[in-house]
């Protein structure tokens, strides 16, 4: 029998553990990405929800400033491994619920950043993106 294939990671496979950044397990060839079942919704969908547009306008400013920042913070954690995510929007970022019904609501949503199909390394202050 010949060799199994030899698929080389994804670059940000080696990527350190972040809070805010949905973690890889382990890939099995190039489409092939295993991470951690979450319990969690696409950040658009649930900033659009019951949820949120039932609260105050204070409300939902201190939700959506609490959403950026956490994006924020994950995005420095990229920059800060020398790679950049091309693809950063509002669907590649997903909102997993605290069940501490104590904490108000913007500070019981865990945002991470998922879907690195754009990832990119930072080569001479431009990027190639990895096909």
């Amino acid at each position: 029998g010949g060799a199994a294939p030899q698929y080389s990671l994804p670059m940000w496979a080696s990527l350190p553990v972040h809070g805010h950044v949905l973690p890889l397990f382990f890939t099995a060839g190039p489409h092939l990405l295993f991470s951690p079942y979450l319990d969690t919704a696409p950040l658009a969908s649930w900033l659009t929800s019951n949820t949120v547009t039932g609260m105050s306008d204070e409300q939902v400013v201190y939700v959506w400033e609490s959403c950026a920042l956490q994006v924020a913070r994950a995005l420095e954690h990229f920059h800060n491994h020398g790679l950049a995510h091309l693809g950063v929007c509002l669907d590649n970022c997903m909102v997993r619920p605290c069940s501490d019904m104590r904490l108000p609501l913007h500070l019981r949503a865990h945002v991470l950043v998922a879907d690195f199909g754009q990832t990119c390394k930072h080569l001479m202050g431009s990027c190639h993106v990895e096909g």
